[in-house]
């Protein structure tokens, strides 16, 4: 079984589960869907240290068509917050307690230095692009995490494995 056909029972079951369209194939009635009583809302924090960054990410509206359509298709039981933020390290991360993500600065600031650093002069645009793209694969990432504890899914191997096949999908299934 190839990884693609690995992760389809994932996507089965998260699908029924969470999109708005029911995936299933078999005959009967269309599994009942919750309510969708929540949306997955970006807020960008003030930075102390990364103050450029911050506004630049905040201006970008980096992640705005990704959660726009993500809104669309998902049913969520509550809002689920995606904030960028000071974190102290280079990090994202999925809280079940808060249910937050969050998305480091330092961690774009990461990927925007080690970009930067295989860029040659006039690049610049470029490297926005791979910044934007890396930003949008983390966050994904850690919406597979927010999407397992929310539904409490069972994953077939490794869940690190499953929401890195989760993001990588979606961002190439648009």
């Amino acid at each position: 079984m190839n990884k693609r056909n690995a992760f389809l029972p994932v996507l089965l079951i998260m699908g029924e589960a969470i999109f708005a369209v029911p995936v299933s194939a078999g005959e009967g009635p269309a599994p009942q869907r919750a309510a969708d009583r929540g949306d997955i809302k970006v807020r960008y924090d003030k930075s102390r240290t990364y103050k450029a960054l911050a506004e630049a990410i905040r201006g970008s509206a980096i992640l705005d068509d990704v959660v726009l359509g993500l809104n669309k298709a998902l049913s969520l039981p509550r809002d689920l917050p995606v904030v960028f933020k000071d974190c102290g390290n280079i990090n994202a991360f999925f809280d079940p307690k808060s249910n937050q993500i969050s998305i480091c600065y330092e961690l774009v600031q990461f990927f925007a230095e080690k970009l930067d650093a295989d860029d040659e002069p006039g690049d610049e645009d470029d490297r926005d692009a791979y910044v934007k793209d890396v930003v949008k694969f983390v966050f994904l990432h850690e919406l597979g995490h927010a999407l397992i504890h929310t539904f409490d899914i069972a994953t077939p191997g490794r869940e690190e494995d499953v929401v890195d096949q989760l993001a990588t999908y979606l961002l190439v299934e648009g």
